[in-house]
């Protein structure tokens, strides 16, 4: 039957579920054996959006998929590009309408 170690697998994997980040897979070594549990929650699509979260003790590690928060955080990177690009050309023709006025004279 199921272990209590099972249990808290599944406690561990139920307290992310209304999270926009989770865990993917749980790896654990007992006696120098290796063992992994995949959990109910997809992989993600880029590598680079999975991170490993490890215990001090280094025998207990999980896989993250942080592609959610990602995004967030690349929309948001977008957005204030945008806007300072908008600044700088605003600055730009306020600048050029200075010297312009400062020529005619």
């Amino acid at each position: 039957g199921p272990t209590s170690l099972d249990y808290r697998i599944d406690d561990f994997d139920d307290f992310y579920s209304s999270k926009d980040y989770h865990p993917v897979e749980v790896h654990w070594q007992v006696n120098g054996t290796g063992y992994y549990k995949r959990l109910s929650h997809k992989k993600p699509r880029r590598g680079a959006n999975e991170i490993e979260i490890s215990a001090d003790s280094g025998t207990v590690y999980a896989y993250f998929n942080f592609g959610a928060k990602n995004r967030i955080t690349s929309a948001c990177n977008m957005i204030l590009i945008l806007v300072i690009i908008t600044m700088m050309m605003g600055f730009s023709l306020l600048l050029s309408n200075s010297v312009s006025t400062i020529v005619m004279r």
